[in-house]
């Protein structure tokens, strides 16, 4: 490492209090009312049988919308100039429109069926579709996905079984997600309260209310299980797991199978500290995340062509690899102070400085098709998971304070992100005002720093209107207004 940052620092003097813990079950929607399944403070463990609804509440409708403007303008591929301010500026403005209707229908205690729908801006994509055997062409389609369809049913007030589309996540980790097998697309540190889409899937769960335990099964029916095949009980993705309240510990682990990826064992563990009978680690929880899998989804690489990209891709050995997450949370209610810290270890990176670069510039070569001078013998293309995460060791933070002054209109939080292993990453300070319930303003600003080539400066590449990058955009200035987001 070239350095250490004050990142880093909190780090170290969180780990001796580091555990392995999981947060509350991502369950806990499975017959009651849906809910985020991270949470901005401290988690205390729960007992996983208490997550099953038995009222009859017959037709509910309702959903959330999101919607704000942001100006996004900073210097592109320099730091701010006192001589020239104006050297290397870029202005930006962001739109965010979105909405999530649902119909949620219990007529019995036995029987529940869920249908959302989710749209927004752009309200059309483009897509290409083929004219003739050589020729195609552009063709808008409207902004419009089914996010939720499913039918929950119970056996005997025994076993519940939750069929179709749904939303549902494996592991504990708040800013990363190493340990979900269940989710299609991985956690966004930056907004990490996000809801991720979920497969088709049959969820089978057995409660044991003696026990303070449960046991869940689910048979997962990816489309990138089959490609252009018709799914069969060999190509479907296979997923068991059991958690449990030992306590004030909640445990879990799992394992899955797919014919096509790494078969993975996964444990979490979730605990608050108050057991330690010292007031200071009453309001601390810590979290982990070991996932064990023989080989990887993720591609082997090496070498470096004369265009910058990879030349050899290969899949990696049938070996036993570990990948894990380790965390801490804080949360002071009388200073409205909450604080949270994880770790990420990944295998399957490089502390190469290079590698970040090399990865881009691969994912690239396939995603327009330019591959010559690349062996790959895996058997499928490179793909954007396989350039992602670069990097062995990341660290992200997050600080906040829900009230500025004694005023719950006023906030502020800062995020900080590291790839430890290039030592590139960002920071992002920002106060929000929100003076009336559906009107509220924020202002910040994004610092991205690391070499050029590196992981960050490389994600926070700005482009022109032709998507042609033109550099790092270094320091960008956040003002954004939000408009009517919540439920309704």
């Amino acid at each position: 490492m070239k350095r250490t940052t004050a990142l880093s620092v909190f780090a170290l003097i969180l780990l001796p209090f580091l555990g392995f813990a999981q947060e509350a079950s991502s369950e806990e929607d499975f017959f009651g009312e849906d809910a985020e399944t991270v949470s901005t403070v401290a988690v205390t463990s729960v007992d996983p049988t208490k997550q099953f609804s038995e009222d009859a509440e017959g037709l509910r409708w309702g959903g959330t919308v999101s919607s704000s403007a942001t100006w996004n303008s900073g210097w592109v591929g320099q730091w701010p100039s006192a001589s020239d301010p104006a050297k290397g500026w870029q202005d930006g403005l962001d739109y965010g429109l979105s909405t999530k209707l649902f119909l949620d229908g219990r007529p019995d205690a036995d029987f529940r069926f869920r249908l959302s729908l989710k749209t927004g801006y752009p309200f059309t994509n483009s897509t290409t579709a083929l004219k003739t055997t050589t020729t195609s062409t552009t063709i808008e389609v409207p902004n419009i996905e089914v996010w939720e369809m499913f039918t929950d049913v119970t056996v005997a007030d025994a076993v519940f079984l939750r069929f179709g589309k749904q939303s549902a996540s494996w592991g504990v980790a708040y800013f990363y997600s190493p340990g979900d097998v269940i989710s299609l697309t991985a956690k966004d540190a930056s907004d990490p309260l996000a809801e991720r889409e979920g497969p088709v899937a049959l969820k089978a769960t057995v409660p044991f209310p003696n026990l303070k335990a449960n046991l869940t099964g689910y048979v997962l029916a990816r489309d990138s299980y089959f490609g252009t095949n018709l799914p069969t009980l060999q190509s479907m993705g296979y997923a068991l797991q059991g958690d449990v309240l030992v306590g004030d510990a909640q445990l879990s682990l799992g394992g899955f199978y797919q014919q096509d990826n790494a078969p993975k064992a996964v444990a979490t563990v979730n605990t608050g500290l108050s057991f330690l009978k010292l007031p200071v680690f009453n309001d601390i929880n810590v979290f982990s995340e070991s996932v064990f899998s023989y080989g990887s989804d993720v591609l082997k690489t090496s070498g470096k062509s004369m265009s910058g990209t990879f030349t050899t891709i290969s899949a990696w050995e049938k070996t036993v690899y570990y990948t894990g997450t380790l965390g801490a949370s804080y949360s002071n209610s009388d200073a409205n102070l909450n604080l949270r810290s994880e770790y990420l270890f990944n295998p399957f990176g490089s502390d190469d400085a290079t590698i970040a670069q090399r990865a881009f510039n691969t994912f690239g070569a396939y995603a327009a098709g330019y591959t010559a001078g690349i062996t790959n013998t895996s058997g499928r293309a490179y793909g954007y998971g396989d350039a992602v995460t670069p990097g062995i060791h990341y660290l992200t933070s997050l600080a906040s304070l829900s009230k500025l002054g004694g005023s719950d209109k006023l906030s502020f939080s800062t995020l900080w992100q590291q790839n430890l292993s290039d030592v590139s990453g960002w920071v992002k300070p920002s106060l929000s005002f929100k003076p009336w319930d559906q009107l509220g303003f924020t202002w910040g600003v994004t610092v991205v720093y690391g070499d050029e080539g590196t992981q960050y400066p490389l994600t926070f590449q700005a482009r022109d209107s032709k998507g042609t990058p033109l550099g790092t955009k270094r320091v960008t200035m956040n003002v954004g207004v939000t408009f009517g987001t919540g439920r309704y």
